[in-house]
């Protein structure tokens, strides 16, 4: 086989690989598109199940607690997150953790969780003198677009840890959703099948030229 043919071959074998990423988000899209969203305010605790597309408003957070970063040989090369894993509360009382990679919306979730944290002190302020005039509510929200995933072990740990410190009452599995939502823009997800099905296409194409080439070059090898 020449190097022009398998050549031809990785690129299909790129693309069917492109195609396969991209065309796994057709069941989201096709929940999107059907309204089949879980509202994220209205979800009960632990209610949420792997693949569901969540959207809603975030009101409150209470910080980034784990990052992913950009490394060269094990060293950092820039200051900045490529991917933050924030705590959320919900409507429930549960927390509940959100990754994104949206540069925008860590400024935004960064004031939502100046503005919990005061509101958390103003509580304390309330409960002494009861004059709702003590209450400093945030105003500052979010709109929320994410597809529910499993959490790798390492933020699982991360999660508890933070837990543990903040409360310290070992109810970590009562009060913390088992899985992640993780930011997903529900515009975006039928373009990215579009990609797919290309890939897809190109992949076919790429996958008979070779066989092509080959032909050619095993009927001149043999003289067919």
């Amino acid at each position: 086989m020449s190097k022009a043919v398998k050549t031809l071959i990785m690129i299909a074998l790129v693309c069917v690989f492109v195609a396969i990423g991209m065309l796994t988000r057709i069941p989201a899209y096709l929940s999107v598109k059907n309204g089949k969203t879980v509202n994220f305010n209205e979800a009960e605790a632990h209610s949420l199940k792997k693949g569901d597309m969540v959207e809603g408003t975030i009101d409150y957070a209470l910080g980034a607690i784990a990052e992913e970063y950009e490394t060269n040989f094990g060293f950092r090369t820039s200051s900045d997150s490529t991917k933050l894993y924030y705590v959320l509360w919900m409507d429930n009382d549960n927390f509940v953790i959100y990754e994104t990679a949206s540069s925008t919306e860590y400024d935004i979730l960064d004031k939502i969780t100046d503005e919990t944290y005061s509101y958390l002190e103003s509580a304390a302020n309330y409960g002494q003198s009861g004059s709702v005039d003590d209450l400093d509510p945030p105003v500052t929200t979010l709109q929320l677009e994410g597809t529910v995933r499993k959490m790798s072990s390492e933020v699982k740990d991360i999660f508890k840890e933070w837990y543990d410190e903040n409360f310290d009452d070992g109810a970590f599995d009562t009060y913390c959703e088992p899985l992640m939502i993780s930011h997903t823009e529900f515009d975006n997800l039928l373009l990215f099948i579009y990609i797919g099905i290309f890939a897809l296409a190109l992949a076919v194409l790429f996958g008979i030229i070779a066989i092509i080439v080959w032909r050619k070059e095993k009927n001149a090898m043999y003289g067919y």
